[in-house]
């Protein structure tokens, strides 16, 4: 079975995906660095489109950079800002009002990747820089795509000995090698989304980075399934020192092996399209749990123990509901109480935490939300919810 493209619906799914794992884990965090963004979910596409976000910003922030008063087009002026520009994209260090955004946008365009393949090409090729595809560009973008990589290889074989085409002749060279026998299964993975936060497209019938040279971008990074020595040559480096903003202090030490990398021996055009691994790195769920759990098997364990969860915590008050609502609580409470409607569960949080007795909060819940949701107040997340209110107001 195949899910409905709708772009208004991924758009407002896409917004509150990333609200949801951003909220989830700046919970203990100011910021979020590169190594981490590329183990940051499951999804490997995920994280490579969220990281190809920030090279967009990168390309843009260097743009900038050049004044009309200087001749950026000399040698030395062009080695040294690319030397400075290398530099920086090697301490990416992102707070959760920045990298929300970010988030947002890689979320939509994964869905569209998965979903709707060609209307998701077709749009990258409209937005190319000055409307030209040249191979400098699909081998620099080649690398952030594990999925329909061959995509971008075909075309840089169509491209063989043309400077450039225009972005109409890359569009049609698109629904030439994307037919339908052609179109990738990603269902698993749109399956991995909804047990986060249900997606709300109707059904169809039909069917690591390796470490980066000195000298080098982060954002040259060959992401290979090279992990155990990606992860004995970090080991060796030193701490970087972010210098060139306010620093914000994190609320838990960085890895080093997340902030510096080395980009490996250059590669064939087949083997910068093949499909990548992102570094080991604790994950967002492994992060939340202390234990090397999938979200999958984290959502699965909150299902199968729903009734014992009230018994993991302590009767102690708790000073606010949000903050005392874990991963897999907050998954469990939005899917099985608010129908997967991640804003209402937000807006029916911030009513509470407003009430000032249990009775008031009680009240709230019976006349604005029970009976629209139909809660089975025998069920364990009910239980649970209404033992976090006493909690709060305890």
């Amino acid at each position: 079975m195949t899910y409905k493209w709708n772009l208004q619906e991924a758009e407002n799914y896409a917004k509150a995906f990333a609200a949801l794992l951003s909220d989830e884990y700046f919970k203990n965090k100011l910021t979020i660095n590169g190594g981490e963004i590329l183990n940051l979910t499951e999804s490997k596409q995920l994280n490579l489109l969220t990281i190809r976000e920030l090279y967009d910003k990168w390309q843009t922030e260097t743009e900038r950079l050049k004044s009309p008063y200087f001749d950026f087009e000399q040698s030395e002026v062009k080695q040294a800002l690319a030397d400075f520009m290398n530099v920086l994209s090697r301490f990416i260090l992102v707070n959760k009002d920045n990298f929300i955004p970010l988030l947002t946008k890689s979320t939509k365009k994964t869905l569209e990747l998965y979903i709707s393949p060609v209307s998701f090409f077709e749009n990258l090729m409209r937005d190319l820089p000055d409307f030209k595809l040249t191979s400098e560009w699909l081998k620099n973008n080649g690398r952030f795509f594990k999925d329909y990589g061959w995509v971008l290889s075909e075309m840089l074989n169509r491209l063989s000995g043309l400077q450039f085409v225009y972005a109409n002749q890359a569009i049609d060279w698109v629904k030439e090698i994307i037919t339908d026998d052609k179109i990738e299964n990603h269902e698993k993975a749109l399956r991995d989304f909804s047990q986060i936060l249900p997606l709300p497209f109707g059904f169809g019938s039909t069917p690591t980075a390796a470490p980066a040279k000195k000298g080098s971008s982060f954002f040259d990074t060959d992401f290979s399934n090279d992990i155990p020595k990606m992860q004995e040559q970090a080991a060796a480096l030193p701490e970087p020192v972010f210098r060139e903003f306010p620093k914000i202090e994190p609320a838990e030490p960085v890895r080093k092996s997340a902030d510096v990398v080395e980009v490996v021996a250059e590669k064939s055009v087949t083997e910068t399209f093949a499909p990548t691994q992102p570094p080991v790195e604790q994950r967002l769920n492994e992060k939340l749990t202390n234990e090397s759990k999938t979200i999958n098997e984290s959502l699965t364990e909150g299902q199968n123990h729903g009734a014992s969860l009230s018994d993991f915590h302590q009767k102690r008050k708790i000073e606010s509901i949000s903050g005392s609502i874990s991963l897999n609580q907050r998954f469990l409470f939005i899917n099985n109480l608010f129908e997967g409607k991640y804003e209402v569960f937000n807006q029916a949080v911030n009513e509470l935490e407003a009430c000032s007795s249990f009775t008031e909060a009680k009240e709230q819940m019976l006349r604005n939300y029970m009976p629209k949701f139909k809660w089975d107040l025998r069920s364990a997340e009910a239980e649970e919810f209404f033992d976090i209110l006493k909690r709060r107001f305890n």
